[in-house]
Parts: structure tokens; sequence; C-alpha cells
């Protein structure tokens, strides 16, 4: 659950950036880097990459964990 809550702010967040840069249409150059990194009772997020500037949209670049050994059911 938590995962999914992660993911879902990650999105967002991400997709506010791109609406903020696609609106601003100033001659200013944007340049915005996020690294993310955290972890839950189950996952751990490391070294996932947002980057942003007028010539380059990249997300990802990281590794998800997951850091019990037991089965999960229903997803």
């Amino acid at each position: 659950m938590k995962l999914k809550i992660i993911l879902i702010i990650t999105l967002l967040f991400s997709n506010l950036i791109t609406a903020y840069l696609w609106l601003n249409d100033k001659d200013e150059v944007a340049f915005i880097n996020v690294l993310l990194e955290g972890e839950s009772e189950h996952w751990t997020i490391e070294d996932y990459h947002v980057i942003y500037s007028p010539d380059l949209m990249s997300k990802g670049d990281g590794t998800l964990t997951y850091k019990n050994e037991e089965k999960m059911y229903g997803y």
C-alpha cells in the first residue's frame, strides 16, 4: 500500500513539474534535478532521479528493492 502511495506521489510530483515547465513560457532556463530515496516497511527506493530541463526530461535510473522474504498476495 505504501508503495502505491509513493509511486502516486512521485508521478504526481513529476507531472506537476512538467506542467509548470510547459506553462512557464519565459526565456529563463529551468533545470530541476530531484533525487528520491527512502524506505517503507517492505520497500526501499534508492537513487531515483527526476530531471527536467528545456532539452531533457528523464525519470528513473533508480532501484526499488523488496526487503522481506515473505510472499505478497493481492498485488
